[in-house]
């Protein structure tokens, strides 16, 4: 590990949603040392309970915020594909 790297592992438990059970995974990174220290500050100073929950909420932001995004993406491959079919004849 360099000296300028933060670790941190992303346990994510199973968790019931009604009569389903959601399964979940762990995930291993490494922050450069300023995030991770930001990361640290946010749980220290008692706006998260622990650094995984930092994580979690930043990449369901994350994915939150981009969904539509990949969805126009795949939305356009779709119609480009579906019109260079329909103009070789298939």
């Amino acid at each position: 590990m360099r000296n300028d790297e933060f670790h941190s592992e992303i346990r994510i438990p199973n968790f019931r949603i009604g009569m389903e059970v959601r399964k979940m995974r762990t995930i291993k990174v490494s922050l450069p040392e300023k995030l991770g220290m930001e990361v640290e500050n946010y749980v220290k100073s008692g706006w998260f309970s622990d650094e995984e929950e930092v994580l979690r909420m930043a990449l369901q932001e994350f994915v939150r915020h981009n969904r539509l995004r990949l969805m126009e993406q795949f939305m356009k491959e779709d119609i480009k594909w579906a019109l260079k079919a329909k103009e070789s004849g298939e």
